[in-house]
């Protein structure tokens, strides 16, 4: 699969049954810095306020990906993308997710 232009990395969120053991993962390994929330716990690696995300949860592995489109032609094309191959996409409000008051 090649890199769409306009397109980055927004977020990651991971499902695990015991959160807490990612935090290692974050500090020693990434080098970033680790905040526990409720349900799970966060990893901020760059400016944003986290880029992982780690919820309590039955199953381990990837639960969600989140892309940043850089305009909104950009948003507008990926948008169109997904329609042609029949996938959805969809917002969602993180704070509301691991119900952070902000």
């Amino acid at each position: 699969m090649s890199a769409e232009a306009g397109l980055s990395l927004g977020y990651i969120i991971a499902e695990s049954a015991s959160p807490d053991n990612w935090a290692s993962l974050g500090r020693e390994i990434l080098g970033a810095e680790v905040s526990s929330l409720a349900g799970g716990l966060a990893i901020r690696l760059d400016d944003r306020a986290q880029r992982i995300l780690v919820q309590k949860g039955p199953s381990e592995g990837l639960a969600a990906i989140g892309w940043e489109a850089q305009d909104r032609v950009a948003f507008d094309r990926i948008q169109e993308r997904l329609r042609q191959k029949k996938l959805q996409a969809g917002r969602v409000d993180l704070r509301r997710a691991f119900n952070s008051p902000d």
